[in-house]
């Protein structure tokens, strides 16, 4: 054993020395302080971290009852043995029934050292299971709060998707009567102005309600189909590359494996709308003629296709994380707020997932999506 800190609670400094010398005789490395006080006791508790208590029964202002009180009160989780002369059956049960993780008599040292590798190994068992119970509970609670928001965005889909459905119909009338009046007063003096204001904010309610329908779709598989992967990212990155102007990014793909086929089931429109969704967010944050990049990946061992698309921007402020994917939030001065919400919702209907986080060590973020394949949708 080796750099063995050990706390000593013991006034008679010849027995503490018997124990020093049968430890280092054993080949243990170790540092020892001594106390006879419970103040001391309580002090050096404080002061710094100790592997194992190793105490006497009975000192001058304390019994090994106290001893046991003063660290169980502490709340540090410290295996506790006591050393000490004959002080009895009855003495020995009791503190044992108290807490004492051991009792040994002076004069039997020899179950000293199995005694303080049992507690050390006993002791170590417990912090993994410490461990593993504070992985479990927030693995619980990480899914009870994605399981909530998914609630509240399920809810929330398909209460603004009634509400689309209402409202484009008279938007659509709104748009054909505002037309036929275009014609009545074609030749008007400065119509033009407020033709152009209308139509575009004509196109903007088009849009919200666009993307509301989306949100409100339900996560149903029956569009699927067998599609090509390589091909969804070269295709949606040429589209975005002919059709964007000059303030926007182009994006670059790369191909990690060189896969000429990666194919699995899924709705090709819908998961190239999410591309595009995330094409438009990285250049919205990301400087001039600065690139977007694709990088298209699978993962044999995990089954799953890996989409990384990385922007050179600022990154997202840390006050924003938890809310980037809530419907109607955005940083933009235009736009509805839905787009990363409605990809999200895309891709958890591929049984994928879809993040956001800053990158490590440069600028910009990186949208992060993981399809995992199961036997109705392989590779």
């Amino acid at each position: 054993m080796s750099n063995l800190r050990i706390l000593m609670v013991e006034d008679n400094e010849s027995d503490a020395l018997l124990i020093d010398r049968h430890l280092s005789k054993h080949g243990f490395d170790f540092s020892c302080k001594r106390v006879d006080k419970s103040s001391h006791l309580k002090d050096a508790l404080k002061s710094q971290k100790w592997d194992i208590v190793i105490t006497d029964y009975t000192l001058p202002e304390m019994n090994g009852l106290d001893t046991l009180k003063i660290i169980k009160d502490s709340g540090l989780d410290i295996p506790i043995i006591m050393v000490s002369g004959n002080i009895g059956e009855d003495a020995a049960v009791e503190v044992m029934r108290a807490g004492v993780n051991d009792f040994i008599n002076k004069d039997n040292l020899g179950r000293l050292v199995p005694a303080i590798k049992r507690e050390l190994k006993e002791l170590e068992h417990r912090k993994e299971h410490r461990e593993t119970m504070k992985e479990l509970e927030d693995a619980r609670e990480e899914m009870e709060l994605n399981r909530r928001r998914e609630h509240e965005v399920k809810l929330l889909g398909k209460i603004v998707s009634g509400i689309a459905h209402e409202v484009r119909n008279p938007l659509n009338a709104i748009s054909a009567l505002l037309e036929a009046l275009y014609q009545e007063l074609e030749g008007v003096k400065d119509l033009q102005m407020y033709k152009t204001y209308i139509n575009s904010q004509v196109e903007r309610l088009n849009l919200l309600m666009k993307d509301l329908l989306e949100l409100g779709k339900t996560d149903s598989t029956s569009g699927f189909e067998r599609l090509n992967f390589v091909d969804l990212c070269c295709s949606a990155i040429d589209q975005w590359n002919k059709e964007r102007d000059k303030k926007t990014s182009k994006v670059v793909f790369h191909n990690l494996k060189n896969l000429n086929s990666l194919e699995a089931n899924g709705d090709y429109s819908r998961l190239k709308q999410v591309l595009f969704n995330l094409f438009q967010n990285a250049s919205f944050y990301s400087p001039e003629n600065k690139d977007i990049d694709l990088f298209l990946d699978y993962e044999k061992n995990d089954n799953t296709i890996l989409i990384d698309v990385v922007d050179q921007g600022e990154g997202i402020a840390p006050e924003y994380l938890d809310n980037i994917f809530d419907p109607f939030f955005t940083t933009k001065k235009a736009g509805t707020g839905l787009g990363l919400g409605i990809a999200r919702r895309i891709v958890e209907a591929h049984q994928g997932s879809l993040m956001l986080k800053n990158n490590d060590n440069k600028k910009g973020c990186t949208a992060h999506i993981k399809v995992s394949l199961n036997r109705n949708n392989s590779v």
